[in-house]
């Protein structure tokens, strides 16, 4: 009889390692599970964050040829006005001489 109370007692203290085991591996698998989803969330995240950056940077790349544009042209004017002044000063100065 007290071999057989042993015995239980000794597989009652098995099984409630056992069941411990199985609890903190369920909470294990729980807890990458949760991981995963963060990771997953965290990515979906980053990636839509780079596609709002990018879309930035092509506005931005495009405002910036426009004002790159915009400077060439109103250089490129200038120096017509300035090539055109400096003819028309030839000019009177020539007629002047004659």
């Amino acid at each position: 009889m007290v071999l057989l109370v042993l015995e239980l007692m000794n597989w009652r203290r098995k099984h409630k390692k056992r069941v411990a085991l199985q609890r903190q591996a369920a909470v294990t698998v729980e807890a990458a599970e949760d991981n995963a989803r963060r990771f997953e969330s965290d990515v979906y995240d980053y990636q839509h964050n780079m596609g709002l950056l990018l879309l930035e940077k092509n506005e931005l790349m495009s405002k910036y040829e426009e004002i790159k544009a915009s400077a060439v042209s109103e250089r490129e004017s200038s120096l017509l006005k300035k090539e055109q002044e400096l003819l028309v000063a030839e000019e009177n100065i020539a007629s002047k001489e004659s």
